[in-house]
């Protein structure tokens, strides 16, 4: 896959263990019949994995971050939303496009919407 050389996002999860969680976002190179898509390095410490969004119509940002969480936290949800509204708190941002989470905050997020 082609990608941008520089992550638009990059998120690393804090654990309790030993675990070493992280994901880099990045836009795909060629637009394609539907557009540049959302292309994500991760570790989920299971290993490395790349994915790739497909399709238009929705956003591409929440989707990639979707599909991280569900890897990360084993838990589905359906955030509808941008990464940034999630990302940009202060308490996460820490620099340029780096973000750094606890697995407990990546988890809360997967509650909210199971209510």
């Amino acid at each position: 896959m082609k990608k941008e050389s520089t992550p638009f996002a990059i998120l690393n999860v804090t654990t309790q263990d030993d675990r070493y969680i992280w994901a880099k976002f990045f836009w795909s190179k060629n637009s394609g019949m539907y557009g540049h898509q959302v292309i994500t390095e991760c570790n989920t410490g299971e290993g490395f994995k790349t994915e790739k969004t497909g399709g238009c119509g929705f956003c591409k940002k929440s989707a990639a971050l979707e599909s991280f969480i569900k890897l990360a936290t084993g838990k589905y949800v359906g955030i509808g939303g941008d990464l940034s509204y999630y990302l940009n708190n202060t308490e996460f941002h820490t620099g340029g496009n780096e973000y750094s989470i606890p697995l407990e905050k990546l988890t809360e997020i997967t509650k909210l919407k199971e209510k």
